[in-house]
C-alpha cells in the first residue's frame, strides 16, 4: 500500500530544525479558522492562480483571508502578486508558539492593494525553506493562530509525503485542481485513490476542473459527467489574457475583473465552500 510505505520512512533530520512545542496561555483560546488546501493533481494545472483568486473570494465571503505559500521549496505567489515580504513563514515558524498579533501582522503582509484583508504568508523567496521547515510543522503553527485570520488558503507542493499527508489531516477543504487532459485525469485519479486510503470523507474534497471551455479539450471535457463519483466538481472557464495583465499589475482577476466569466466561477467555487462551513458550523453549535 502506498501509506504503508510513505509512513515507513525514516524520519528527515531537517524537520527537527523547527521545534513547535504546546500553546503558551494566550494561544490555548482561538476561533477555528478553516483551512483550504489547494493542490494540484499534477504539474502545470494553474493551481497557484486557482489558491490566489479562491483567496480573493474567501475574504470578501469571511471577511478576512490569509493566504500561505506551501511550496517551500519553488515558492511564486508572492511573485505573481507582486510582492516581497520582509518577513518570511519562517521568522513565524521559528517563534512557534511564541507569537502574538504583533508578529504576525508583521509576517502576514497585504496580498494586494485591492483587498486590504487579504494577507500573504510567504516562505522566503530563494527557497531556504525547504531545509528548515516541513508542512507538520506549518500545520501546528496555524493551527494555534486561528484568532488571527478568518480562513486559511494554503496553496500545497505537489510531492507526495508524510508531511503532505500531516496537513491534508488537519484541512477543512481540499480542492484538487486539474485540467481536462488524460494526464491531468489520471493523476487526478490517482489523488483520489489515496484520500480513500486515508479514509478522508468525499464531502471534504472538491475538484476544479480549470482552464475549461478549450477547444482542445472538449472531448474530454463532455466526459466528466460522471468522472469524480460522489465528488463535487467546478468549472473554471480559461482566462489567459486577463491572468497576464492581472499578474503585470499584481492583481488577482477575480478582484480585478469581478464581472468576468473566471471571476464569476471563482466566486461560485468559494460560495460552494462557504456554505459547506458555515452549515458544518451550525450542525456542531446545535449538536
Amino acid at each position: 500500500m502506498v501509506l504503508g510505505r510513505l509512513f515507513s520512512k525514516p524520519k528527515d533530520d531537517s524537520a527537527q530544525l523547527v521545534s513547535v512545542q504546546t500553546a503558551p496561555d494566550h494561544l490555548s483560546v482561538k476561533t477555528d479558522a478553516p483551512i483550504i488546501s489547494v493542490l494540484g493533481a499534477k504539474g502545470g494545472t494553474g493551481c497557484t492562480s486557482v489558491a490566489i483568486n479562491l483567496s480573493a473570494a474567501l475574504s470578501g465571503l469571511f471577511g478576512g483571508a490569509t493566504i500561505i505559500d506551501g511550496n517551500f521549496q519553488l515558492p511564486d505567489v508572492a511573485y505573481v502578486l507582486g510582492k516581497e515580504p520582509e518577513h518570511s513563514l519562517l521568522d513565524l515558524l521559528y517563534r512557534t508558539p511564541d507569537i502574538d498579533e504583533h508578529l504576525f501582522s508583521a509576517c502576514a503582509r497585504e496580498a494586494t492593494d485591492l483587498d486590504a484583508k487579504l494577507k500573504l504568508l510567504s516562505p522566503p523567496l530563494n527557497g531556504e525553506a525547504a531545509l528548515k521547515a516541513d508542512l507538520t510543522q506549518l500545520a501546528q503553527c496555524i493551527t494555534l493562530l486561528g484568532s488571527y485570520t478568518n480562513c486559511w488558503v494554503v496553496d500545497l507542493p505537489k510531492h507526495l509525503d508524510r508531511h503532505l499527508v500531516t496537513f491534508l489531516d488537519a484541512s477543512t477543504k481540499i480542492v484538487l485542481v486539474l485540467e481536462a487532459t488524460v494526464s491531468s485525469l489520471a493523476a487526478c485519479n490517482r489523488w483520489l485513490a489515496t484520500f480513500r486510503e486515508l479514509d478522508y470523507p468525499t464531502e471534504r474534497i472538491i475538484c476544479v476542473v480549470n482552464r475549461s471551455g478549450s477547444k482542445y479539450n472538449k472531448a474530454i471535457e463532455t466526459q466528466l459527467g460522471g468522472a469524480f463519483g460522489e465528488i463535487v466538481s467546478h468549472q473554471i472557464p480559461n482566462a489567459a489574457q486577463i491572468m497576464w495583465e492581472s499578474t503585470a499589475n499584481g492583481a488577482p482577476p477575480v478582484l480585478a475583473y469581478p464581472s468576468s466569466p473566471y471571476a464569476r466561477a471563482i466566486k461560485n467555487l468559494a460560495a460552494s465552500i462557504y456554505r459547506d462551513i458555515q452549515g458544518e458550523e451550525s450542525r456542531v453549535q446545535s449538536a
